[in-house]
């Protein structure tokens, strides 16, 4: 079945949705550059499924030859292996091959094909394409436009090279560049210098990942500095990404040209890197990079981009430090739309461009030329006449287009998502998806396909219809939230009475124990304990984040208490960690911490976990610049990755890293704005940032939405909202996102939020009231007027505890991970805690905490307030 090429979001929310029907979806995500992410469900039990998966991507022209590489290291042997290979318009047969199999080509329309076929081999390196280099124009026709690709050489003098007297070279050191081939790298560092064996150059050295260190500076002598190769041979590579951390020298140390080796992966921060005075020459030596972005920040500088795994130094030395020939100027008569790429490019020999033809004949003029004087100016026309039917010009032009939009995705957001669309792209903005049924596209809202006509005049017709019931609906949500809304004014409002010292009957305890939740098929399990579990002393079972505001010692001890709330004190539960990776830290001297760590890392770095862990011993040590290096760990783990990036997220905030936190919170509302703890959680952070006018909106946005998994969402955020009202008004803000009817401060004694980050998990908040009386899913509202709020089954949360006024003593926090229906599981479920006190009141008090629970049924205590 052909996938629907859509927007991202409604294409991953249907395909999650549909996978939670037990209905058979498919789905490809373009993640980065060149890495694509592909789900399939479900996969039979002892069967398999077939996919097949169409890519364009362009034959690297070099100087006498156009190759292509294709990876194939698949491990293991392969039951079956075939590959046909057709080559179009060539007189002599191409170099092919694949690693173990022979092939033979034979002559086939004007061109040549060759074929093979074997079973169980293994494949390990590349595919490896060899022929003659194209030249001319070509033009295809499909059913809509006339595409055409001009390919042709041009002979330009050698690039003028001046000697540098400073250079400034910025090494990126983030863990994504763990892997990648340094000792390549230094290597064409000691040729550079070695091409100027009688030049004395100042290299300013600077190191970034999530922050950048301190400059440092090296002097080339006599065609070499050992001193600089020994410094980069002990880089640490550790940490995210953040590229707008890179300080090069300041104006009065402007280089002659910076070097910047980088994968390119932007992993933490949103802001551009500034723009740079001189040449920038991006260099990479790994293949899952961020190609298009690098490309975009060294030709906007007047410099390039080269991936080391394809070029030898000897061709590039050559030209770092060089001004070389560029295309100057690319004009079309009238008839000649939308040219490609945009003057500037460097020309080293092989030109392709491209464009779209509106009439019979076009005229194209190229002009190269280097450092301001035309070298060379060729006209090329085009004909509609000769048009073949095809769609591989248009791809080849949308490919072209892609490349100056993926650079910045979120500036171009929407264009990319169009672009997607009409010519069948996986871009950033769009993803691939698979349906089948009429009401599967009606239910998510994507339009059929053009090759299932039927489907898609009858999805035309209902969405005529859906549309005229649109503001019915937006009516129908405000009415239940106020429905929703005076349900729980009514409870605030209430006066609960009880005796002096009341204490809770025990039997009524034992009685409502046993009494199945409404609506579910059968009874929850007891509580099995008042305490941690004793299995949570096990590596890896259990750990607290840093907290707001509470000073947790990271010395293995149980518990940990902090005062200073005037009328309440807080006491905190917390495991005692015992991970191997924590008892060697533990038992380590103080100046070898961190290669310990690293060590460490060799074994457990896979693991969000070991970061999170690792990252918290740290703070304990006074050591925030590491620890922070470390947490920030987590955003490279895997790329666009939702829930580890609010682990991420929430542990930025707690550790008072607010802006940061803010910009994950950020990312995360980027990839997933169909859930609305994503406006919620970013709402949280902007407020304690002051950020009012935006966290306002964002609350309003995730009370009125329409969020069918997620029902009670509303009155929690609404809750917040009112509370955020008068620190907004008393900032002069006036103009409020929200229906006046819902505007109403809910100040409390006492307020417990628990949310968590793993999706189809159910954990349930449980309170101990000092009298005894346990407040959960079942028993919602208690004695003395504690609320719970409605239970969240499957997702994310937050469940809340909420309690006007408070009874004297001890509330007992507990968590239940009740059980997921995950297909698989992050890892440790992460929660969330937040616990106020005088909620809503100028002396409201939070304190802010993470836990990870590993195993269904557990039952933790995680603390105590006693007010």
């Amino acid at each position: 079945v052909d996938a629907v090429v859509v927007p991202k979001l409604p294409t991953r929310t249907a395909f999650e949705a549909e996978v939670d029907h037990g209905v058979d979806p498919g789905l490809v995500e373009r993640v980065s550059d060149k890495n694509f992410g592909i789900r399939i469900y479900p996969l039979p039990a002892h069967g398999s499924r077939t996919i097949a998966v169409r890519f364009d991507t362009p034959m690297n022209q070099q100087d006498d030859a156009a190759l292509l590489r294709w990876p194939l290291s698949l491990s293991g042997k392969l039951a079956r292996f075939s590959a046909t290979v057709r080559v179009l318009d060539v007189q002599n047969p191409p170099l092919l091959t694949i690693p173990g199999l022979g092939l033979q080509w034979v002559a086939n329309a004007g061109g040549y094909i060759a074929q093979v076929a074997a079973e169980g081999v293994g494949i390990e390196g590349e595919l490896v394409l060899t022929t003659l280099p194209m030249a001319g124009v070509a033009v295809e026709a499909d059913e809509r436009e006339i595409h055409f690709l001009i390919q042709d050489r041009f002979e330009v003098p050698p690039p003028m090279r001046v000697v540098p007297t400073r250079i400034a070279l910025l090494w990126d050191a983030s863990r994504s560049r763990f892997g990648d081939d340094h000792e390549r790298e230094v290597a064409l560092l000691e040729a550079l210098w070695a091409s100027w064996p009688a030049a004395t150059i100042t290299v300013d050295l600077q190191v970034f990942r999530n922050t950048a260190t301190l400059l440092q500076r090296f002097v080339v002598k006599n065609g070499s500095c050992p001193s600089l190769s020994a410094a980069l041979a002990n880089v640490v590579y550790d940490g995210a990404t953040d590229m707008a951390a890179m300080r090069p020298p300041a104006q009065a140390m402007a280089p002659d040209f910076y070097l910047l080796f980088s994968d390119g992966l932007n992993t933490l921060g949103t802001r551009e890197p500034q723009r740079l005075p001189a040449p920038l020459y991006a260099l990479s030596a790994q293949r899952q990079g961020n190609a298009a972005f690098l490309r975009w920040l060294a030709e906007a500088s007047g410099g390039f981009y080269a991936n080391l795994l394809d070029e030898q130094p000897t061709s590039l030395v050559p030209r770092l430090g060089s001004h070389p020939a560029t295309l100057q100027s690319i004009t079309g008569s009238a008839a000649i739309m939308e040219l490609l790429p945009a003057p500037g490019q460097v020309v080293s020999g092989p030109i392709a461009l491209s464009g779209k033809l509106k009439g019979e004949t076009g005229i194209v003029v190229v002009k190269v030329g280097g450092l301001g004087k035309s070298v060379e100016s060729r006209t090329y026309k085009v004909e509609a006449a000769r048009a073949r039917p095809g769609s591989l010009l248009a791809r080849v032009w949308a490919r072209q287009k892609l490349a100056t939009l993926t650079a910045l995705p979120a500036q171009y957001a929407a264009a990319l998502a169009q672009l997607g669309q009409r010519y069948g792209l996986a871009t950033p903005g769009t993803s691939m998806l698979v349906l089948e049924s009429l009401e599967q596209y009606l239910r998510y809202q994507i339009r059929p396909p053009a090759t299932l006509p039927a489907l898609r005049c009858a999805y035309d017709a209902q969405v005529v219809a859906r549309q005229q019931s649109e503001a019915v609906r937006e009516s129908e949500r405000l009415e239940t939230v106020l429905a929703a809304w005076n349900e729980r004014l009514t409870w605030w409002r209430e006066q609960y009475d009880y005796p002096a010292g009341f204490k809770f009957r025990a039997i009524k305890a034992a009685k409502r124990a046993l009494a199945p939740e409404p609506g579910r098929s059968e009874p929850r399990a007891r509580e099995r304990a008042t305490h941690p579990h004793p299995s949570l002393a096990s590596p890896g079972r259990v750990s607290v984040g840093p907290t707001r505001n509470l000073d947790i010692k990271f010395d293995l001890e149980s518990r940990v208490s902090s005062g200073g709330l005037g009328a309440s004190e807080i006491e905190l539960g917390v495991g005692s960690p015992e991970a191997p990776y924590l008892r060697a830290l533990v038992g380590a001297a103080k100046g070898e911490l961190e290669a310990v760590y690293l060590r460490q890392r060799e074994l457990y770095g896979q693991s969000s976990d070991f970061y999170v862990d690792c990252a918290e011993f740290f703070f304990a040590q006074k050591d925030r610049p590491l620890a922070l290096r470390i947490l920030s760990n987590i955003a490279e783990l895997s790329l666009e990755n939702a829930p580890l990036l609010r682990v991420l997220g929430h542990r930025l905030a707690q550790a008072g890293e607010l802006a940061l936190g803010a910009q994950v919170f950020e990312e995360v509302l980027r990839l997933r704005p169909e859930e609305p703890q994503s406006y919620r959680d970013l709402a949280l952070v902007l407020t304690e940032l002051k950020q009012y006018e935006r966290a306002l909106a964002l609350l309003g946005k995730v009370v009125l939405g329409e969020w069918p998994r997620f029902d009670g969402i509303q009155v929690v955020a609404l809750t917040e909202l009112n509370a955020l009202v008068p620190k907004a008004r008393a900032a002069g803000l006036v103009k409020l996102p929200i229906d006046p009817r819902l505007l109403k401060l809910l100040d409390l004694d006492v307020r417990i939020v628990l949310s968590w980050d793993a999706d189809l998990t159910d954990i349930d908040l449980w309170v101990v009231e000092p009298s005894g009386e346990k407040a959960d899913y079942s028993h919602t509202i208690t004695t003395i007027g504690g609320l719970v709020s409605q239970d969240v089954t499957d997702g994310y949360g937050p469940e809340e505890y909420l309690l006007r006024r408070a009874q004297k003593g001890t509330y007992t926090v507990k968590v239940n991970f009740f059980g997921a229906s995950q297909q698989h599981m992050q890892g440790a479920v992460t929660l969330i805690l937040d616990l106020y006190t005088n909620f809503g009141r100028p002396n409201e008090q939070r304190k802010s905490l993470t836990v990870r629970l590993t195993h269904e049924q557990e039952t933790l205590t995680i603390g105590s307030l006693t007010f």
